[in-house]
């Protein structure tokens, strides 16, 4: 089953202990959420959506500065409808917080990211152009690889893999893009221009689930019904054909030897012999 964009959101706080940013999930969904920090004084304590709460995802994490802390959350599942993603920080925010989140329907619910990666580049850059990025592989297809980025500098950066961007909060963005195949795929933003400033970026790999069929899929049931219905079905395989052979021999014999032994038994019956009688007093009365 291919995964689909769901829905997003973005928010940020310079003051206060949390961010709280308002995001709709359909239902089915997981949601992720990249937390983008320049306040070296505090950390990420917890990410909760409806009050359950977000697990960190391994890999998922990058810093370049200022830029003190880039990471991703996962859930999978959550409530369904538009309730409050809530980060709270360590300690009083002086700096600022910035949330890009994003739903997608049709991961897979026990491990919704297959794999993650993580690119920098440090405060200095004075070349006329540059890229943040990396090669990260889908371990199934149908995925999408989602990307948050970090810009610490006034640059337009340009996605190197025609990435979807999603939405903003400053110069820093969500974006994604489907993937068809399990083949590698070089994600990441280039930019161009004189200067200096942190860029970091952070790529999930959100894999599609597998799609499973049972008999009492009302689909399924109908479909076999028309394959089925009016098909004769011939036996080919000599060893199958050997045993079915087989089967039947024994069953025919098995109904045989009680058709007889029932018949031995009630000829021996009072009402055996009765039956007989009447039978054959039928018999010569309609004879005369």
């Amino acid at each position: 089953m291919a995964v689909t964009f769901d829905s997003s959101s973005n928010g940020s706080a310079s003051s206060g202990t949390t961010v709280t940013v308002s995001h709709t999930v359909a239902s089915g969904a997981c949601l992720l959420v990249g937390v983008v920090s320049t306040d070296a004084g505090v950390t990420v304590s917890s990410v909760t959506y409806n009050g359950s709460a977000l697990t960190a995802v391994s890999g998922a994490t990058s810093s370049a500065g200022t830029i003190t802390e880039h990471k991703h959350y996962i859930i999978s599942n959550p409530s369904t409808g538009t309730n409050n993603i809530v980060v709270t920080m360590s300690g009083t925010i002086t700096g600022t917080v910035r949330v890009l989140a994003a739903s997608y329907i049709g991961a897979d619910s026990t491990t919704p990211v297959s794999n993650a990666i993580g690119d920098n580049v440090e405060d200095g850059l004075s070349s006329p152009s540059g890229a943040v990025h990396g090669n990260i592989t889908p371990q199934k297809a149908n995925s999408y690889l989602v990307e948050t980025v970090a810009n610490g500098s006034g640059f337009a950066l340009a996605y190197r893999n025609s990435q979807t961007q999603r939405t903003a909060s400053g110069n820093n963005t969500i974006a994604d893009k489907k993937i068809t195949t399990a083949t590698a795929q070089d994600m990441g933003v280039d930019w161009g221009g004189l200067g200096s400033g942190n860029r970091c970026v952070v790529v999930s790999s959100i894999q599609s689930k597998n799609r499973s069929l049972s008999v009492s899929d009302s689909a399924v049931k109908s479909e076999s019904m028309k394959m089925l219905r009016g098909r004769k079905f011939r036996i080919v395989d000599s060893s199958v054909h050997s045993e079915v052979i087989e089967i039947v021999k024994n069953l025919w014999a098995s109904i045989t030897k009680s058709a007889n032994t029932f018949v031995n038994q009630a000829k021996n019956s009072s009402t055996f012999s009765n039956i007989s009688k009447s039978i054959s007093s039928w018999n010569n009365q309609n004879k005369s």
